[in-house]
C-alpha cells in the first residue's frame, strides 16, 4: 500500500508540469480566439491593400487587353472578393473554435489551418503576378496551385466543421471562373508589356490649314 501511494504521488507530481503547459497553451489560444475580428477582416484588409497597389495597372494595362464577352465589369471584382474574404474568414474562425474546444493542442498546427494560410498566401500573390508584373502565363500557373489548395482546404475544413466546408464553395466557384478568365487572356494576348493604343487621326477628318494661323490643322 505504501509503494502504491508513493507511485501515485510521483505520477501526480510528474503530471502537474504537463497540465500547467496545457493550460497555458489553452489560455494563449483562447486569447487569440477573443480577437475574432482578425479572422473576419484580416484577409479583407490585406486583400484591399494589395488591390490598391494594383489599381493603376488595371487602368494602364488590363484595360487594353483583349477580353472575352463574358468578362464582368471591373466593379464586380472588388465586390466579389469582399464577400469571399469575409466568408473564408468566418470559415477559418469556425474551424479554429472547433479545434480549440477539442483541446487537441495548437489549432494552428492542424492541417486544415495550415492549408488555409498556404492558400491565402497564394491568393495574395496572384494579383501582383498578374497586374504588377503583367505576366498572365505566370499568374495562370500560380492560380492553378491556388485552385488545388483551396479545394484541399475546403475538404479539410469540412472534416472539422461542415458549415466551414460549405462556405468554401463560393470561393471555389469564383476562383474556377478567374482561372478560366486568366487562361483566356493569356491565350488571346501576347505575354509582353502591352502599351495603351493611342487613337489615330484619319487624314480625311483633318481640316485644311488655317490661312490665318497657318501652322496646325484644325481637328474635330
Amino acid at each position: 500500500d505504501t509503494t502504491t501511494t508513493i507511485r501515485t504521488a510521483n505520477t501526480t507530481t510528474d503530471e502537474i508540469p504537463n497540465l500547467t503547459k496545457i493550460n497555458n497553451r489553452r489560455k494563449k489560444w483562447e486569447l487569440i480566439g477573443k480577437h475574432s475580428h482578425l479572422y473576419f477582416f484580416g484577409p479583407l484588409l490585406i486583400g484591399t491593400l494589395i488591390g490598391m497597389t494594383t489599381a493603376k495597372s488595371i487602368q494602364k494595362w488590363y484595360k487594353y487587353l483583349n477580353k472575352p464577352t463574358w468578362n464582368p465589369p471591373n466593379f464586380v471584382f472588388p465586390v466579389a472578393w469582399t464577400v469571399l474574404y469575409l466568408l473564408m474568414g468566418y470559415a477559418s474562425y469556425r474551424v479554429y473554435e472547433t479545434l480549440n474546444q477539442n483541446g487537441s493542442g495548437s489549432p494552428f498546427k492542424h492541417i486544415a489551418l495550415v492549408l488555409y494560410f498556404i492558400q491565402l498566401l497564394l491568393n495574395f500573390i496572384w494579383s501582383p503576378l498578374f497586374f504588377l508584373l503583367e505576366k498572365p502565363v505566370v499568374a495562370l500557373f500560380e492560380i492553378v496551385f491556388l485552385w488545388a489548395f483551396l479545394i484541399w482546404t475546403g475538404v479539410e475544413f469540412g472534416h472539422v466543421d461542415s458549415v466551414a466546408g460549405y462556405l468554401f464553395i463560393p470561393y471555389f466557384l469564383w476562383v474556377s471562373f478567374a482561372t478560366a478568365l486568366n487562361a483566356w487572356i493569356w491565350k488571346h494576348n501576347d505575354d509582353t508589356k502591352i502599351e495603351p493604343t493611342l487613337p489615330t487621326i484619319d487624314p480625311s477628318e483633318t481640316a485644311p490649314l488655317s490661312p490665318r494661323k497657318g501652322m496646325y490643322p484644325v481637328t474635330f
